[in-house]
């Protein structure tokens, strides 16, 4: 799914960096607003309620996403991506969003129970991606090193990818309720594993270097795959 990044790149920089930094403790930024184009040492955390919005951010360290707030990660207004060292986690999330093009996650993401859209809840004020249409929780232009793992979410909490993002370890979607849609050039360099979701979805222009394990109801339906491994989605549909 094709996606503009203009929009939010411009807007956050006329709203330019908020105060949206501090520090909590034991080295721990709190992020509350918009940051950027600034370096981060050591962790930091969204807490409960919160939208953080990262552009052109650099975070030194891993990144907790509080139960009820919401993540942004995408580029500044000269399109310097961000990046995170570590592993971004969070479990009953309000919604997540990436946009504009390679900003990284050099550990694994991991998120359980995400709830909601970007359009919706913290993140709405800040704007994140394309005005109006962040109807999807997005997976734009990321570049992931370690792990992606995305579970038991609600229906009212749809999965996209857009511009051709990179998932370097293994990818699970798996006992959500909300439909994931993969058609725009996704690369998995290992195992991707669908099961027990309720919302649908469609596969398509996806590179797989590994199997493809999948197990819904309903099932997914299937374009142009191509899968190193075993493939599950050889009958068109997942």
């Amino acid at each position: 799914m094709k996606r503009t990044i203009l929009a939010g790149a411009l807007l956050a920089g006329a709203l330019a960096a908020l105060p949206a930094g501090a520090a909590i403790g034991a080295g721990v930024t709190q992020c509350t607003g918009i940051l950027s184009d600034t370096t981060i040492n050591g962790p930091l955390e969204v807490p409960s309620g919160a939208g953080c919005a990262l552009d052109g951010v650099h975070v030194n360290g891993s990144l907790k996403i509080d139960p009820g707030a919401a993540l942004s990660i995408g580029v500044d207004n000269g399109l310097n991506p961000s990046s995170i060292s570590g592993s971004v986690t969070g479990t009953s999330i309000e919604a997540f969003d990436s946009f504009g093009p390679a900003s990284s996650i050099g550990g694994g993401l991991s998120l359980t129970g995400v709830t909601n859209v970007p359009m919706n809840g913290p993140l709405a004020p800040l704007a994140p991606g394309s005005l109006g249409v962040d109807n999807f929780n997005y997976l734009d232009s990321l570049r992931i090193s370690g792990a992606t793992s995305i579970s038991k979410g609600a229906a009212s909490a749809p999965w996209t990818d857009a511009n051709a993002p990179r998932f370097n370890g293994s990818f699970s979607y798996t006992n959500n309720g909300g439909e994931l849609d993969l058609t725009d050039g996704s690369f998995f360099g290992a195992g991707v594993s669908l099961h027990g979701n309720t919302g649908g979805g469609t596969l398509d222009s996806m590179t797989v270097s590994g199997s493809l394990l999948c197990g819904n109801a309903p099932a997914f339906s299937v374009g142009s795959l191509s899968v190193s491994g075993y493939n599950a989605a050889k009958g068109g549909t997942c």
